[in-house]
């Protein structure tokens, strides 16, 4: 058990965080696409948030952006999960896709969370922002640490070496 952890850890625990953070998106992804549907269910701060960023006040209009919010969550999510899939079977290139998605998630969430922080009065996710960047620049560090890359280069080498074996 401890040579494997320390052959994958770094990798199976990148890929069980950044596993957690894509289906917690997903979920606030479907969440927001069940509000599209039935525009009700927005509550009136949200409402007045979304109205202070431009959007119409009428209820199919808050339908509308709900359900686009939604979507674009949800295909981020599945980017997310698709790169962590591609990761935790040892892919080099995917490996390099969750560095981005992840990159990107954390300089999208931790400035959102600190705004959100030092807003007046400070805004009730704010500390969830912040939480979700630090998880996804974790994330990045355990995908970038030396260990990750050597185990994906092992992996790389060991692929080609059964491709050389059964081309023979």
């Amino acid at each position: 058990m401890g040579a494997w952890l320390r052959r994958f850890g770094t990798s199976a625990m990148a890929v069980f965080l950044g596993g957690s953070l894509s289906v917690a998106f997903a979920w606030g992804g479907l969440q927001l696409i069940f509000d599209g549907l039935d525009p009700a269910r927005i509550d009136r701060d949200t409402r007045s948030a979304a109205v202070q960023l431009g959007v119409p006040s009428g209820v199919r209009d808050m339908g509308v952006m709900s359900t686009i919010s939604g979507i674009v969550i949800l295909l981020f999510a599945l980017v997310a999960i698709i790169a962590l899939i591609g990761v935790a079977l040892r892919r080099q290139g995917f490996r390099e896709a969750a560095l981005g998605v992840f990159a990107a998630f954390a300089i999208v969430m931790v400035p959102l969370g600190i705004s959100g922080q030092m807003a007046e009065p400070p805004a009730d996710n704010a500390i969830i922002g912040m939480l979700v960047g630090v998880v996804s620049a974790l994330v990045v560090v355990l995908l970038a640490v030396p260990a990750t890359s050597l185990t994906f280069d092992q992996a790389e080498v060991d692929r080609r070496r059964k491709q050389a074996g059964k081309s023979s």
